[in-house]
């Protein structure tokens, strides 16, 4: 016999079209409050975007001038952002606002075409806090308001974008949508590898979803005209200076360390860790726990929605029940394993994408249900390209804070709206089993909150003024901490006008912050960098351009598998022998133990013995 069915799932759903954009409004300007003008790092790569961006804007050249690994399309916008509204902080800031705000915008509207008000806003409320406005590690560079990379954030919203374009595409046949889909695969190009691969791949599931479709081939052509036009712009911009071949170079600047072979696992020290293959055993063990973990959860819940819709006041117990698990996990977080949780979305994906897959073959072409299963395919090969960058160890901090959010992104529409949605047609259940995903998503993102605000906490030293201000971790924190504003506070004094600066291994901000040219080009100094430059033109740049002062900063093993400059005999030894040949050491910040954490070189007019303690 059935049971009785349980309250329909639309009387957990908001009954006003406006109230799910508005909660999605008041979060974004909370959380823009809240976390406004603190992120950012002396020596991480949030520098690299502010410099880049002030020396292009008074016009200085991209690869030939300015050594970088990636595409050519986000710091030119930045620099646009310079351009027009001076140089500031402050500017580069709202701009990113602006990218948060198509995020969120984009997001909702894709997933309320295929769920319910409430799953669209609970699920762009949680993206926000967690990835766009997270801070979930000591460095405050990898969200989306002071990113490592705006290849990455522009590229994530290229590729939701290109989405939205593909679905409405398949749903009006409107030739435009075509064309505009082209376009954002075309600029996604032009950022970074991993979202570019993510976006070819996204058209080319399109194209093998649509061939039931007949898609006129004028309509075709247009589509893959959008792809090459901003190519070709870009190709045609770099041409004024450059050789045809040059020009072409600089345009696919994304690609750059997969054609260097930087991109080899077994060669470089710090992707083997981010990917887990460091502990390919431990790794993957845990991988198999949360998975099973994950599985029993959704198992249990399933049953305790089957028992519960058949009581007289199901609809309250489960509210009850759903507060309670919120309150629990919320208070006691560490019952659930939040930063190893992602590593079930490994499953999750490819399951969905198989799912799509078989589903779409045995459709009709008119059916009502394709367009939804060919957005579920194109969303589940998006989250399966990111998350494959991230190995057998998904994560939301560090580089998940994109290449897992279109995972988790469908793990919540998931769990809210589509298996309530089977478990309603099963046996009228679904309401208990829609309650509790959303007390777990919820507590996520409350406790992903949590941990953000420890470290926002922490951001109390103001650098810079007026608009130009910008909030890093003050030296109470930690040695780390104490050491960096040590060394800025060093180069400040000893900064004269006009004058040029080198840091080595990298910290852009500081020339940022003391308006001093990095006359090398050569911002960030890292092995991948340094296989893909090629030693020998590094320090050729170095030998022309040779900067008033240099700084060398330590650098951790076990970030990179290397040391810092003139300790390890492994790294730039070539540049290191051309620094001990013609410049003195001027002036140290030790660490706690004495030894020196910056060391400062100044250009020797004279002969003279090297200070050999490094």
């Amino acid at each position: 016999m059935k049971a009785a069915p349980q309250r329909p799932l639309h009387d957990l759903d908001f009954k006003n079209a406006l109230a799910g954009p508005l909660i999605v409004i008041l979060s974004f300007f909370a959380l823009s409050i809240w976390t406004w003008q603190k992120g950012g790092d002396f020596f991480t790569d949030f520098g690299n975007q502010l410099y880049f961006a002030w020396r292009l804007s008074t016009g200085e050249k991209m690869y030939s001038e300015l050594t970088w690994i990636m595409g050519p399309l986000s710091h030119h916008l930045n620099a646009l952002v310079f351009k027009v509204w001076g140089v500031a902080v402050q500017h580069l800031l709202v701009a990113n606002l602006a990218i948060i705000i198509l995020v969120a915008t984009i997001l909702y509207a894709l997933i309320l075409k295929v769920s319910d008000r409430l799953t669209a806003c609970v699920t762009t409320v949680a993206t926000l806090g967690i990835f766009c406005f997270g801070h979930l590690l000591e460095e405050g560079v990898f969200n989306f308001l002071t990113p490592y990379s705006h290849e990455a954030t522009h590229g994530t919203v290229l590729c939701l974008l290109l989405i939205w374009f593909l679905d409405s595409w398949q749903r009006s046949k409107r030739a435009a949508f075509g064309f505009g889909a082209g376009l954002c695969l075309g600029l996604t190009l032009l950022t970074k590898v991993e979202l570019a691969a993510a976006a070819l791949s996204l058209g080319v599931a399109f194209l093998i979803c649509a061939r039931p479709l007949k898609i006129p081939l004028k309509d075709r052509f247009l589509c893959f005209l959008g792809v090459m036009l901003p190519l070709l712009l870009t190709w045609s911009f770099f041409l004024n200076e450059q050789t045809p071949a040059q020009a072409l170079n600089s345009t696919l600047g994304a690609f750059s360390f997969v054609s260097s072979g930087e991109g080899s696992l077994a060669y470089d020290f710090f992707q083997r860790k981010i990917m887990g293959l460091d502990d390919l055993r431990g790794n993957a063990w845990l991988f198999v726990e949360m998975c099973l973990l994950c599985l029993a959860l959704t198992a249990a819940v399933t049953v305790l929605d089957q028992k519960v819709s058949a009581q007289k006041f199901g609809k309250w117990l489960s509210i009850t029940i759903a507060t309670s698990i919120f309150a629990l996990l919320f208070l006691k977080s560490s019952l659930f394993p939040w930063l190893s949780a992602p590593r079930f979305l490994l499953l999750l994906c490819p399951a969905v994408f198989l799912f799509a897959a078989v589903k779409l073959r045995r459709l009709n072409v008119d059916s009502p249900a394709r367009p939804t299963l060919v957005l579920a395919l194109l969303w589940a090969v998006f989250s399966i390209i990111l998350l494959a960058r991230l190995g057998i160890a998904p994560v939301f901090y560090h580089y998940g804070f994109f290449m897992a959010l279109p995972a988790f992104v469908m793990a919540a529409v998931l769990y809210l709206h589509f298996i309530p949605v089977y478990l309603q047609g099963r046996y009228g259940g679904g309401f208990t089993f829609r309650c509790c995903a959303l007390a777990f998503i919820l507590a996520a993102l409350f406790v992903h909150l949590r941990y953000s605000e420890h470290f926002y906490a922490q951001r109390t030293y103001a650098v810079g003024e007026g608009r130009d201000r910008l909030f890093l971790q003050a030296a109470e924190v930690s040695e780390q901490a104490r050491l960096d504003i040590a060394t800025f506070e060093r180069m400040k004094e000893r900064s004269r006008s006009g004058e040029t600066l080198a840091v080595i291994p990298s910290g852009a901000l500081l020339n940022y912050y003391l308006r001093s040219i990095n006359p090398s080009g050569i911002s960030i100094l890292v092995p991948n960098v340094m296989r893909i430059q090629g030693e020998a033109l590094i320090v050729s740049r170095f030998q022309r351009s040779r900067p008033s002062r240099i700084l060398i900063t330590e650098m951790d093993p076990r970030e990179t598998g290397f040391g810092t400059l003139g300790k390890d005999p492994h790294f730039m030894l070539q540049l290191w022998s051309w620094i001990r040949e013609n410049y003195a050491l001027k002036a140290e910040v030790p660490n706690s133990t004495g030894s020196p954490y910056a060391s400062i070189f100044e250009p020797q007019t004279t002969p003279a013995q090297f200070d050999q303690k490094r």
